[in-house]
């Protein structure tokens, strides 16, 4: 394995991870929104 490619993969999954960090915060904001909206 070269160090160049090593390092893509290291991206390419704190990308991802972010990703996925991101649509889980949006799911939460979404869903404190709603609960407040109920009040």
């Amino acid at each position: 394995m070269k160090e160049g490619e090593s390092g893509m993969t290291m991206a390419f999954t704190i990308d991802e991870l972010r990703m996925k960090v991101a649509s889980r915060g949006w799911i939460v904001m979404i869903a404190t929104v709603r609960t407040q909206a109920r009040e």
